[in-house]
């Protein structure tokens, strides 16, 4: 069904969410949450534009390989504001417009987020590569997208590791590294190990820890 922006009405727009009204051809009107201004939205792209977009955001498959070949994901326990609860998550964050004006934005933004999340500075020879350059969160209330980025880093990073460079709103509990035996545990469990349950995409992200098909 055609959408044109004259059927687009915005009903909310503060910093970091928007909401707009959609009005389609069969009558069906639609509230659309969105992080994009009204132009911009991705029910008034074609397909064609669709398969070009940048996602809005980076979620990390972090993973050390040891000297020893075990590999490890990192996860983290951080504050969700709407959920009121500290949540077992992974490093992941908006991609800033200053990491679209360069040549590689996936890439700019995740060695950003990971830098300022843990600490981790991240060196050529470390490995970043894109395992889905955009998922939809959750596409029955908003238009937001997410690319999945598998990094591995061969060294020894645990004196680097810091979470003061996240932002203010930005809160954490600790942080951990976890075999994939550990994860598998948890994923048949469905909660983590104080019995809390967590997001879609860490758990995305520990799948792709875990399978076979990545590596």
């Amino acid at each position: 069904m055609n959408l044109r922006e004259t059927d687009v009405r915005k009903v909310l727009d503060t910093r970091f969410i928007k909401a707009y009204e959609l009005s389609y051809e069969n009558g069906v009107r639609y509230i659309d949450a969105s992080r994009h201004d009204q132009a911009d939205l991705a029910a008034l792209k074609s397909d064609q534009e669709i398969r070009r977009m940048l996602p809005d955001a980076v979620s990390c498959v972090l993973i050390n390989e040891t000297p020893e070949g075990e590999l490890r994901l990192y996860l983290t326990e951080e504050f969700r504001y709407p959920m009121g609860q500290y949540l077992l998550s992974i490093p992941s964050g908006l991609i800033d417009p200053e990491d679209r004006k360069r040549g590689d934005p996936l890439k700019e933004a995740v060695t950003r987020e990971i830098r300022e999340e843990t600490g981790i500075r991240l060196m050529e020879d470390d490995l970043i590569e894109v395992i889905n350059p955009l998922l939809f969160s959750s596409p029955g209330m908003t238009d937001e997208c997410s690319a999945v980025v598998r990094v591995i880093v061969r060294r020894d990073v645990q004196k680097e590791l810091t979470q003061k460079g996240a932002e203010e709103s930005e809160l954490f509990r600790g942080c951990r590294w976890m075999t994939k035996e550990e994860v598998r545990k948890i994923l048949k469990k469905g909660t983590d190990d104080t019995g809390m349950f967590f997001s879609c995409m860490t758990w995305i992200v520990m799948m792709a820890f875990v399978s076979d098909v990545f590596e």
